[in-house]
């Protein structure tokens, strides 16, 4: 494993705008690439997101999963999704259904959030493009959460697109 010269991003927020949008944007590349290999991460946090030479890595996968597209799970309260305080609204309730994917997104999202805020919040930012995208990632219903993939395509990103 290497080492990551500035540590997590656990109480490193807020951040810049323009760090965030760029952290933002290699955090979701990360999820979209273990999407994209069926594996759902499972514990998105900030003090998971290492921070190297001003660029992030995805780490901690003990709490990861296989998943097959478009399946649906039942919620059980002896499953391990990570860190409550990251988890979607679906997880508080044994036998609500959401998929695998889905949490990765909404805890996406509150990572995001932490880097604009310094804080956790079930409150979202709207009105701005980081808003807006982070709201399509919180969505309360986990069938209404954007794919990683769709999501590196939100105007937020436009600057990182390549032509």
């Amino acid at each position: 494993m290497e080492w990551a010269d500035s540590g997590t991003l656990e109480g490193k927020g807020p951040l810049l705008d323009t760090v965030v949008q760029k952290y933002s944007y290699e955090l979701t590349g990360a999820v979209a690439y273990l999407h994209d290999r069926l594996i759902a991460h499972l514990d998105i946090k900030p003090a998971n997101v290492l921070i190297h030479q001003d660029q992030i890595k995805l780490a901690d996968f003990g709490t990861s999963r296989q998943f097959t597209p478009g399946s649906v799970i039942e919620v059980s309260e002896d499953d391990n999704y990570g860190d409550t305080d990251y988890w979607p609204p679906e997880l508080d309730n044994e036998g609500d259904h959401t998929s695998l994917p889905a949490i990765d997104i909404y805890s996406l999202g509150a990572t995001i959030s932490v880097m604009i805020t310094g804080k956790r919040s079930e409150t979202v930012p709207t009105g701005s493009p980081a808003g807006n995208l982070i709201q399509q990632m919180m969505a309360h219903d986990y069938r209404r959460r954007a794919p990683a993939r769709y999501l590196l395509n939100d105007a937020y990103f436009i600057q990182f697109r390549r032509a």
